[in-house]
């Protein structure tokens, strides 16, 4: 009955552990290529869409506290970046701004 407790616990423990990376979405507007540069007004622990302006520019966004999978839609499709996203932060982790190109 012990061993089983703690493979019940092992089990809850890795479980726990294993949490699913959350995804930002982020919508730009049909047809847009280039750079896109989005400025975190605040954050939040909830992930929220953000949508970027015919410029590639989302003023005044709410980002995540903590960098996510970006999934980038451009006229309801999922297109892949140039190249890895940049994750802007203060000094204390704080998310500023998320800069990324696109062709």
């Amino acid at each position: 009955m012990k061993h089983s407790a703690w493979v019940l616990g092992g089990i809850l423990l890795l479980l726990g552990g294993c949490r699913k990376a959350d995804n930002l979405q982020v919508t730009l507007s049909p047809g847009y290529t280039g750079k896109v540069d989005i400025s975190c007004a605040s954050t939040s622990s909830t992930v929220a869409n953000i949508t970027v302006d015919p410029q590639g520019r989302a003023i005044d966004a709410v980002c995540p506290r903590h960098p996510a999978e970006l999934i980038v839609l451009r006229d309801a499709k999922r297109i892949e970046l140039d190249g890895p996203p940049d994750w802007l932060a203060t000094g204390d982790g704080i998310p500023v701004a998320i800069r990324f190109s696109l062709h």
